[in-house]
């Protein structure tokens, strides 16, 4: 059985790892069964956003009228469209590939991990092991027991960035963020969009002043229908489409499409790494169970990111990887432990949501004293501009006056967030931030604004 000094599963924000311990003289193997890069690069984050990019193209052009300039599509490029974002990543995945495979001291395995014991894997009817060993194998589309799905064909998250041709209809299932992105995607660029979900309103773990204007919004979406507080009883197809069956309001109703997505949120790959045959401990939804150190509670073996019972992020796994990159050579009064407090994250859809620290629900629930402000667009010279007085900031401060949560929805939401989660990260108050000197008129005097309300 070949040993390792370092044995890796999973080449996505675990990829920081090899160079660091080769650079030590040690030997090292990396496991990887789909694509070298993990799931950002290939069939995430990145190509979803340049997919999103065309959107944004495609609202400006249907929304100018509001200014003035009167313009409409005269064609969509579906090829162009997706032969972008081909073209842009295939040398990146390309160049992620040949550094796995051709970088001096480093074994790359292509092919599915899978233990045999706790720190025995095997990879294609090998058997290898490693004195420090990291699972960072992520998740993959989370599949609902829907009666006749498997007998139809259906898209996950994965294929729908990459169709050969634009469908003229889409049924989503699932009203979360793979569907609030996705969705918005192909109804900007004119594809006729249903989404179902059995929660009554759009995004359900977004603060619920923010959920509500979302979903308001989503709704008046040209080429978009919202079917809310519908359970799904079956699926099925022919050659003319697909065919979802609901009850919505104890009635049944049925929705159709030339497409269905299924983007219902994403699950572990615990399972098919055999996790059953370690001794390393999982939680309830089967992510790897790990302390402050990102480690397990088998002694060297770390985990991170979506596999981990953490935030899952890509930024989150990006800092992950950054301890655990630490704590491997570390001695153990010298570890670094992970900060999961005031962490943002955005939702790129239209209109966009930025989201740090707890809801209002969540401070309700937990009786924590608050004071919420709420700041509207429209009270700003930048959304004077935009002519939007919609979207808004809100902020929850604590009896500290730190900032306990913030939430917006609205245009570069994605951008602003940031200015409400450094300094909570930091541990300022609302009056050192206010203090703070903001350009004129930049949308940033929206955060402004809220700062010196509160």
């Amino acid at each position: 059985m070949k040993n390792y000094d370092l044995l890796i599963i999973g080449s996505g924000s675990a990829g920081i790892l090899p160079e660091a311990a080769i650079n030590r003289g040690e030997t090292v193997a990396v496991v990887e069964p789909n694509h070298w890069g993990g799931t950002c690069v290939n069939v995430g984050c990145i190509p979803s956003k340049m997919l999103i990019a065309a959107a944004e193209a495609a609202d400006a052009v249907n929304h100018g009228g509001y200014y003035g300039i009167h313009a409409h599509i005269d064609r969509v490029d579906w090829s162009r469209i997706v032969g972008r974002v081909k073209d842009k990543l295939s040398p990146m995945w390309d160049g992620i590939s040949d550094w796995y495979h051709d970088y001096d001291g480093l074994t790359p395995y292509d092919g599915s991990a899978r233990f045999v014991s706790d720190r025995v894997v095997e990879v294609n009817g090998e058997q290898i092991t490693g004195d420090k060993i990291v699972i960072a194998a992520g998740s993959r589309p989370f599949i609902p027991p829907i009666p006749g799905l498997k007998d139809v064909p259906y898209l996950t998250s994965n294929e729908a960035l990459y169709l050969d041709e634009q469908p003229k209809s889409l049924v989503v299932i699932g009203g979360g963020y793979i569907g609030a992105e996705l969705g918005h995607y192909f109804s900007a660029v004119g594809t006729e969009l249903t989404i179902v979900d059995m929660a009554p309103e759009m995004l359900m773990i977004e603060d619920p002043d923010v959920r509500a204007r979302f979903t308001e919004a989503f709704r008046a979406k040209a080429n978009t229908s919202l079917v809310l507080g519908a359970a799904v009883k079956s699926v099925s197809g022919d050659e003319n489409g697909v065919t979802v069956t609901l009850e919505v309001d104890g009635k049944e109703r049925t929705v159709s499409g030339e497409k269905l997505l299924v983007a219902t949120g994403r699950r572990p790959n615990t399972d098919i790494l055999g996790m059953d045959q370690t001794g390393i401990n999982c939680d309830t939804i089967q992510r790897i169970t790990v302390n402050e150190y990102m480690e397990t509670n088998v002694e060297n073996i770390w985990a991170l990111g979506d596999i981990a019972d953490t935030p899952p992020l890509k930024h989150v796994a990006n800092m992950e990887a950054r301890i655990v990159r630490h704590n491997l050579w570390a001695d153990k009064n010298e570890r670094m432990s992970a900060d999961y407090h005031g962490i943002p994250h955005a939702v790129f859809s239209s209109p966009q949501i930025g989201s740090v620290g707890q809801t209002e629900d969540q401070l309700k629930d937990q009786d924590i004293p608050y004071t919420a402000v709420t700041r509207s667009y429209g009270s700003t010279a930048w959304g004077w501009a935009l002519g939007d007085d919609e979207s808004f900031a809100k902020l929850l401060i604590g009896e500290d006056r730190k900032i306990l949560g913030a939430h917006i929805v609205g245009p570069s939401a994605s951008i602003l967030i940031q200015e409400f989660a450094t300094p909570m990260r930091l541990g300022l108050t609302v009056d050192e931030m206010k203090e703070a000197i903001y350009i004129h008129p930049a949308a940033s005097e929206l955060i402004e604004n809220t700062f010196l309300d509160a």
